[in-house]
């Protein structure tokens, strides 16, 4: 017989067979010595309270010897209440004491008649409940980590949208890479348009002043005229410089001028191009070379490779708008530097002028925002150039 202050603390499950029970003949016992309340040893009935509000005297029928079996599940156990029971109270054994699947409470209560009531609807199956509930606590731990990645990645993008500068920082370096050859190119067109401005004002007073003497002139022509009607070829060759003046005076704006661009001559050129070997001078003087490999001329004119600037810039006519060569496409100096050489990492690379270059990938857009700014070995493409075509009629 297991103690009863022991078997009271232990947990409880639920069965799934009810339980017999059975009792002994009661035995004398010193009521003094059952832990009894000292009202009760001079009494020969006690009162007992149910779930009602009603209470009626009952004297003690089930003493400690009386035991029950109890079933949990498909194992049976017999059990003692191991104390004296009024009707009504009860005792508690462990599930798992009878089926170690099962946890809870078993009661062993003390009926009116003095019999023995097992109660076992305290015991729970763990092995059909755990399964169950590991499944859900999976299912909810998966959902809670997914959940919680993505409000923790929406939370950090809207984050860097409101407080980050990263895009006004890229914006105004795009927009400052793009305008400096424009400007450079705008100043460069303001200084010729001022210097032939000037030309045309001194070329314009020049007419003017041979206007007036050819009004003069004519006018002395006129009087030899009549002094000498004889000099008939004299009068035409004057005639013919009257022309000539005419002409001179309608030169400034006869055309309106052309302005060059340079021109793709439609065709990639790919070499092998290490910028770990040479400097940026000598690549440069590779990537010439590489354009000229085929001849020195295209529709006769020199040909050369394209500047960083004129690729990212998309300011070679004909140019297509994605780099369509099948490696990487590399452009020539000024503008080329890439990513600085790291000196206190031994594994990084290290180039003779001190950077990697710039160049864009396959099938990426000519922009630069698209470029690559660590480009290092490998076969490289060339886009060759020739500095013509009227920028007035490049399509749109």
């Amino acid at each position: 017989m297991e103690d009863c202050t022991e078997l009271q603390q232990q947990d409880l499950e639920r069965p799934s067979v009810g339980a017999a029970s059975k009792q002994e003949p009661p035995e004398e016992f010193n009521l003094g010595t059952h832990g009894l309340p000292s009202s009760w040893r001079d009494a020969t009935e006690i009162d007992v309270s149910g779930h009602t509000e009603m209470k009626k005297k009952y004297s003690i029928y089930c003493n400690a010897s009386s035991t029950a079996v109890a079933s949990v599940g498909p194992k049976s156990k017999e059990l003692a209440i191991g104390k004296p029971l009024n009707p009504g109270e009860h005792v508690s054994y462990r599930c798992q004491d009878i089926n170690s699947d099962y946890e809870g409470f078993v009661w062993l209560m003390c009926d009116v008649g003095g019999g023995i009531a097992v109660d076992t609807s305290h015991c729970f199956n763990t092995v059909v409940t755990n399964d169950a509930c590991k499944q859900q606590m999976y299912f909810l731990e998966i959902t809670y980590v997914k959940a919680y990645v993505e409000l923790t990645r929406l939370v950090d993008a809207y984050d860097i949208k409101i407080n980050g500068t990263d895009c006004k920082s890229e914006t105004d370096k795009i927009c400052e890479e793009r305008s400096r050859p424009v400007y450079l190119k705008l100043n460069k067109l303001t200084l010729g348009l001022t210097e032939l401005t000037e030309k045309v004002i001194q070329v314009k007073g020049r007419i003017t002043i041979g206007h007036e003497a050819e009004k003069k002139l004519t006018e002395h022509i006129r009087m030899l005229k009549k002094e000498c009607s004889g000099l008939s070829a004299t009068t035409s060759a004057l005639d013919k410089v009257r022309d000539v003046i005419s002409v001179m005076g309608a030169c400034p704006g006869l055309r309106r001028p052309e302005f060059h661009i340079p021109e793709w001559t439609g065709e990639w050129v790919v070499g092998d191009l290490d910028t770990r070997l040479f400097t940026d001078e000598e690549m440069d003087n590779k990537m010439h070379l590489l354009c000229k490999q085929n001849g020195a001329t295209w529709q006769g004119m020199p040909v050369r490779a394209a500047e960083v600037s004129e690729i990212q810039m998309q300011t070679i006519e004909g140019m297509p708008v994605i780099n369509t060569a099948p490696v990487p496409l590399i452009g020539t100096c000024p503008n080329c530097e890439g990513k600085e050489d790291d000196e206190e990492d031994e594994d990084a690379p290290q180039h003779p002028s001190g950077h990697a270059r710039i160049c864009w990938d396959s099938q990426k857009p000519l922009a630069p925002h698209f470029s690559r700014k660590d480009c290092t070995t490998g076969k490289k493409a060339v886009m060759c150039v020739v500095d013509k075509g009227d920028m007035r009629k490049i399509p749109a």
